[in-house]
């Protein structure tokens, strides 16, 4: 169980709430979750992080994968990717967890 008040750092793992179904338009990708009954958009940024979690993967990784494709530096990456993930994972769309 996820506590998202614990530091997110390189290695934690991220993994997609696998009872989500989503569909792919354009830059847009849009989420439902039939458990909370409701829709999620997700814009560019966040539609290209949600695309490299077809399985559990770390923080760091996503990282790595995103500065190569968007022009933005390691740090500010950082900083919004966390951001990110936990306003994902405090909506139930995201679990993270500690490195095995």
């Amino acid at each position: 169980m996820e506590n998202l008040e614990t530091t997110i750092d390189a290695k934690t793992i991220i993994s997609r709430n696998e009872k989500l179904t989503f569909t792919d338009i354009d830059d847009e990708l849009i989420l439902l979750s039939p458990t909370l009954g409701r829709v999620f958009s997700l814009n560019k940024t966040a539609r290209a992080t949600w695309l490299l979690l077809d399985k559990p993967i770390t923080f760091g990784q996503i990282c790595a994968q995103l500065t190569e494709v968007f022009d933005v530096d390691e740090e500010e990456c950082r900083t919004e990717l966390a951001r990110l993930i936990r306003e994902l994972a405090s909506m139930k769309l995201l679990s993270l967890a500690p490195p095995c």
